[in-house]
């Protein structure tokens, strides 16, 4: 996966602003945006 030096510095921000790895932080918003991705538009 490739994603911007300025995502991935956001990202690190985030992960440790609530103490959780960057991958554990990754992971998370993977779940959430799956679970609330609207597949009924299509």
């Amino acid at each position: 996966m490739r994603i911007s030096s300025e995502l991935l510095a956001e990202i690190d921000r985030k992960a440790a602003t609530t103490d959780i790895s960057r991958n554990e932080f990754i992971n998370q918003c993977i779940r959430f945006a799956l679970a609330h991705l609207d597949t009924d538009s299509k």
